[in-house]
C-alpha cells in the first residue's frame, strides 16, 4: 500500500519532532497536512527533506516553524503548494529567503504571519514561480 497523503490537522501537540521523523519515512507522500500541530518545530522539520515526492505541505498555525525549519523545507524540489499562515513570529523575510529557490512552488500562503508584517509584500517577491500568494 502506497500512502499518498496524510492528514494530522488539529493534532494539538500529538505530533512532535519524533513523529515528523517517522512520517518522513513515507517517501511516497505527495500531500501532508500538519496544520495546527503545535509540536511541529525546526527539529522535526529537519527530516522532512526525505519527502521528495511531496507537492503540498500545510504547516498553518504551527508556532514552532522558523527559519531553520524553512531551510529544511527548501530541499523539497517537487513542492508546489506551501501553507505557512498563522505561524507566529518564526516565518519572516529571512525565512522566506530560504524557500525562494523552490523551483516548483506556485502557491504560498503566509497570511497572518506577524514576522512578515514589517517586511511587507515585497518579502515574497523573490519567489519567481508563484502564481498564487496570500500575504
Amino acid at each position: 500500500l502506497w500512502l499518498r497523503w496524510w492528514l494530522f490537522s488539529c493534532c494539538r501537540g500529538g505530533v512532535d519532532a519524533v513523529c515528523v521523523k517517522g512520517i518522513s519515512q513515507r517517501q511516497s507522500l505527495t500531500w501532508l497536512n500538519l496544520g495546527w500541530c503545535e509540536g511541529v518545530d525546526a527539529a522535526g522539520l529537519q527530516s522532512i527533506w526525505q519527502l521528495q515526492s511531496i507537492t503540498s505541505l500545510n504547516l498553518s498555525s504551527c508556532p514552532g516553524v522558523d527559519a531553520a525549519g524553512l531551510q529544511s523545507i527548501s530541499q523539497l524540489q517537487s513542492l508546489t503548494s506551501l501553507n505557512l499562515s498563522y505561524c507566529k513570529e518564526g516565518v519572516d523575510a529571512a525565512g522566506l529567503q530560504s524557500i525562494s529557490q523552490l523551483p516548483s512552488l506556485t502557491s504560498l500562503n503566509v497570511g497572518c504571519c506577524p514576522g512578515l508584517v514589517a517586511a511587507g509584500p515585497q518579502s515574497i517577491w523573490p519567489l519567481q514561480s508563484l502564481t498564487s500568494a496570500t500575504h
